[in-house]
C-alpha cells in the first residue's frame, strides 16, 4: 500500500492498473482486500455472465447478493457481528447448492471444519458446556 501526505491508503487494481484510494476495493469479512477496484467488479460482471466470480459460482447475482446482505443487515448469520462495507461469505448447502445465507470468515471456516455436521456441531456445543 502506498500513502500520501494525507494518510490515504492507495492500492493499485490488477485488472485496470489504476492507483485509487482503498475505499475503491472491496473488503472481505476476513480483512481481504479485492485486487480488482469496485469499478472493474462491476463492470466485468455486467459485461461477462458467464465470468468465473463468486457471483456465478453460487448461482446468484451481485444484486441478489446485496439483498440478502440488507436482509440480514449487514451481519453475519452465525456470530451477528456487523460487516458494514466489508464482503461476507456466501454460505450453501453442499449437497444441493442452496444458498444458506452470509458468513464472516471465522463462522464459514468453523461449519466447514466441522463438514456442515450438525452431530459434529452438536458435540462440540456438549463439549464446550462440559469443560
Amino acid at each position: 500500500m502506498l500513502h500520501n501526505q494525507e494518510n490515504t491508503e492507495y492500492r493499485k487494481c490488477s485488472r485496470c492498473a489504476r492507483l485509487l484510494p482503498i475505499s475503491e476495493f472491496y473488503e472481505y469479512s476476513s480483512g481481504y482486500l479485492d485486487t480488482w477496484c469496485k469499478k472493474c467488479n462491476s463492470h466485468y460482471a455486467k459485461k461477462n455472465r458467464n465470468y468465473d466470480s463468486i457471483y456465478s459460482k453460487y448461482g446468484i447475482t451481485e444484486e441478489e447478493y446485496l439483498r440478502i446482505y440488507e436482509i440480514q443487515k449487514n451481519k453475519c448469520a452465525i456470530c451477528g457481528k456487523d460487516f458494514s462495507g466489508k464482503r461476507l461469505y456466501i454460505d450453501h448447502e453442499h449437497k444441493t447448492g442452496k444458498i444458506r445465507g452470509l458468513l464472516c470468515g471465522r463462522c464459514n471456516t468453523g461449519i466447514g471444519m466441522f463438514d456442515d455436521n450438525i452431530d459434529n456441531l452438536l458435540s462440540a456445543i456438549k463439549y464446550l458446556n462440559d469443560n
